[in-house]
């Protein structure tokens, strides 16, 4: 079975996945008042090569000052929820401040608090954004 047959349309079926989502399209969409909503406020993210991102000041201004990306859109192929912990999958496309073209794989893991984002932790195949 190849990579493709992997891809499905985002199943989105509780409150938590549809929170991830969510996020991530914020992000996206560099909506960072929204983005501070959606996250506690002792969040914690955590992201390869980096020292955890603490506090939602932090985790706002790692997208607005930090983050090599200058535009794109995360495409979520899967989320799954259960006893306040989540998982998503997909792909990240887009270009970075240098007009670096970005196409990555990405998987997130969350924990939940509150109908809050508390805990992030991305994952990427390679070093990568």
């Amino acid at each position: 079975m190849g990579e493709d047959a992997l891809v499905v349309s985002p199943a989105v079926d509780g409150g938590e996945e549809r929170l991830m989502v969510e996020l991530l399209a914020v992000v996206d969409a560099r909506e960072w008042v929204r983005l501070a909503g959606l996250v506690a406020p002792d969040v914690v993210y955590h992201r390869p090569g980096l020292a955890p991102i603490e506090g939602v000041e932090a985790f706002v201004g790692f997208y607005r000052r930090r983050c090599i990306v200058s535009a794109g859109r995360h495409q979520v192929d899967r989320c799954v929820s259960v006893g306040g912990q989540g998982f998503c999958w997909g792909r990240f496309g887009g270009v970075s401040h240098a007009g670096v073209p970005l196409n990555e794989i990405f998987a997130d893991w969350f924990e939940f608090r509150d109908g809050l984002v508390v805990r992030r932790r991305t994952f990427f195949y390679r070093p990568a954004i």
